[in-house]
């Protein structure tokens, strides 16, 4: 049984819906505190709470900057980022 998430096969073509899938979960992480690191896709929480990104609003989060295509394969290349600081 599919999932909420799933789009089917990597050859299918774009997902329709991506944008607001995107969306929802870029609110959840903004949500629970991560803010973007720089203009990129991923997403950074400082442990320390005096580090300058903890008094950084969601609405003041960067936007990110698409350098590419988004494709199906790129969630292979994903990986998860820890700041220390």
């Amino acid at each position: 049984m599919a999932g909420v998430w799933a789009t089917g096969s990597p050859f299918s073509g774009p997902d329709p819906d991506f944008e607001s899938k995107k969306q929802c979960v870029t609110s959840f992480w903004h949500s629970v505190g991560f803010r973007r690191i720089a203009r990129t896709t991923f997403f950074g929480y400082a442990r320390n709470p005096n580090h300058p990104m903890r008094s950084l609003r969601e609405e003041d989060d960067a936007e990110e900057t698409q350098t590419k295509a988004y494709t199906p394969f790129d969630a292979f290349d994903a990986c998860v980022t820890v700041i220390n600081g």
